[in-house]
């Protein structure tokens, strides 16, 4: 796995459009449900290298009576994509290597906090190499259908990777998908 940084968000309860009563509130990389709060200063992932950043604006955004929780992220090294040129719907997929070399130097400069709680696995699709974009499980509807935690995360990575692998619910995106691990910080 790969530190690709930190995010300070706004959680969201769980929508009523999402039929999971077991969902409490949703902790996705994607800012389609639970929204970051917007900076500048980002790594090419589109994410804070320093806990101490995330932090400041964690800090400034509780001052204006937004309940914030910091996240920091770490993604597989490799991603599930449909097989040569496909981009149809449920076409089978295959792992490729996700990101190229200098991405890789980025993701060296992100300190792994100690203060950080494995809270779940977020399966993500991505536009590009750098922008996540929806949370299969959430965005999808696939929590409908999978067991999820209070958070709307996978327990564990190879339960992921087994979905990912063998579900076709998770073949509802012709981009390629991510495993990644969920951190809360304080």
């Amino acid at each position: 796995m790969y530190p690709i940084g930190f995010q300070v968000k706004k959680i969201a309860q769980r929508p009523q459009w999402l039929r999971n009563a077991d969902v409490r509130d949703i902790y996705s990389v994607s800012d389609c449900v639970s929204q970051k709060i917007e900076s500048d200063h980002l790594n090419r992932f589109g994410m804070h290298v320093s806990v101490e950043a995330a932090r400041l604006l964690a800090k400034i955004s509780s001052a204006d009576n937004q309940h914030t929780q910091i996240f920091y992220y770490e993604t597989f090294e490799y991603q599930s994509a449909p097989k040569g040129t496909s981009t149809e719907l449920g076409a089978k997929r295959s792992w490729h290597p996700s990101f190229a070399d200098d991405c890789l130097i980025d993701s060296r400069s992100i300190v792994v906090p100690e203060d950080r709680r494995l809270e779940g696995y977020d399966v993500v699709s991505y536009k590009n190499e750098h922008d996540h974009d929806c949370s299969l499980l959430c965005c999808n509807h696939i929590a409908e259908e999978v067991e999820v935690n209070e958070h709307c995360l996978l327990s564990s990575f190879a339960e992921a990777r087994q979905l990912l692998e063998r579900n076709p619910l998770f073949h509802c995106s012709s981009d390629p998908a991510r495993i990644v691990a969920v951190y809360s910080v304080q």
